[in-house]
């Protein structure tokens, strides 16, 4: 199964080395040109040591670094939602970029992921109506939901690894297909939520 991770932040780049360690065919794509230049020749710009060494493995191996976003059975979704200048509410605007990228790759049975921090109602509302764009029925053409990375830096592998996660998806298919996923790379418990808005919570 081939997977395309969006945004190679901190814990986008630690997720795409998870899955590619893991043996699956993993592609890495962020808009910041100097940061996928940065990570070909292999420097991730991680002050976590064992995160930095688990990255530069998964880079030697079945991680690609793209300019491009690439067409994939799975797109898992780790962008930065910074706070607005108020303080007050969540910036979504690289969530709608990422949907609106997606949109042009995907195809009937991929699955989509959103990780990155959102308030309750972002994945089916927001980026649902992004990645409709590609005319196909979110739930029924494709499936989408929504887990939350629960990671504090220090201790990331090990986290990543080991933390139990919550999944919610906007169909029953979704959710099974997306704890699937996830399951076979952590050593935590996977909770099904009901839908996104509860794991959003």
């Amino acid at each position: 199964m081939s997977i395309c991770v969006h945004g190679l932040g901190y814990i986008g780049l630690a997720t795409a080395s998870l899955f590619a360690n893991e043996g699956y065919d993993v592609t890495g794509y962020d808009v910041d040109e100097s940061v996928t230049e940065q990570l070909r020749w292999g420097e991730p710009d991680i002050s976590e040591p064992e995160l930095e060494a688990y990255a530069q493995r998964a880079l030697n191996d079945a991680l690609t670094v793209s300019d491009d976003p690439v067409p994939a059975d799975y797109h898992l979704v780790c962008v930065p939602t910074p706070y607005d200048d108020d303080q007050e509410s969540a910036v979504l605007s690289y969530v709608r970029q990422a949907g609106q990228t997606i949109s042009e790759h995907l195809r009937r049975g991929d699955t989509v992921v959103l990780e990155s921090t959102v308030p309750p109602g972002t994945t089916e509302g927001l980026f649902a109506r992004e990645l409709s764009q590609s005319g196909l029925v979110p739930g029924e053409e494709f499936r989408l939901g929504y887990t939350p990375e629960t990671v504090l830096p220090g201790n990331t592998v090990t986290e990543l690894k080991r933390n139990d996660r919550i999944v919610g998806g906007i169909n029953d298919e979704s959710t099974a297909v997306i704890s699937d996923l996830y399951q076979d790379s952590s050593g935590g418990d996977l909770h099904e939520a009901a839908d996104p808005p509860t794991a959003e919570f």
